[in-house]
């Protein structure tokens, strides 16, 4: 399927719309359009204090980071998953059939069906920057004494467990 996000589309528009917040905003919405047609509008919530917000298509999802939280909406049926990330949502990171979203503490890792595989342990305390995945491995670079402490570590891609640190001069 060709999903891509765009422009929002008029109200008087009849595609699914999904809100993932009790009050309907409509000036905070994401837009899914499939094969170039309009398919889906997602309401999300204003989240002013967290700037890396954001959405991304991961396989037959839209993934919207929004605070401290995670947002799975499958473009298909519209239903709603959630996952709580500490501190705050970092981004998404997409390697083969996998998405790793990296929260300010920890680095977490999805299927294809957006289901849990494994959270990392606390390896940051001020967020977390992937820098390289092979199959080898998930290298990140990881802040531990704010501002510019930064550490770099290898992960596990089979459980998130750290493999090695090195210290950034």
């Amino acid at each position: 399927m060709g999903y891509s996000l765009g422009q929002r589309v008029g109200l008087y528009n009849k595609i699914r719309r999904v809100s993932i917040s009790n009050v309907i905003n409509t000036d905070n919405a994401y837009t899914v359009y499939k094969e170039g047609i309009p398919f889906l509008e997602v309401m999300v919530p204003r989240c002013d204090w967290n700037p890396f917000n954001t959405a991304y298509i991961f396989m037959s999802y839209l993934c919207i980071g929004l605070g401290e939280n995670v947002y799975f909406i499958s473009i298909e049926t519209g239903e709603v998953k959630r996952a709580c990330v500490p501190l705050y949502f970092g981004y998404f990171c997409k390697y083969k059939e996998r998405l790793y979203v990296a929260s300010g503490e920890k680095l977490y890792c999805f299927n294809y069906a957006c289901e849990l595989v494994w959270i990392s342990g606390s390896i940051a305390v001020d967020g977390i920057t992937i820098i390289n995945i092979t199959d080898n491995g998930i290298e990140v670079s990881c802040e531990m004494d704010p501002p510019g402490g930064w550490v770099n570590r290898i992960l596990s891609l089979e459980d998130g467990k750290q493999i090695s640190i090195r210290q950034i001069p």
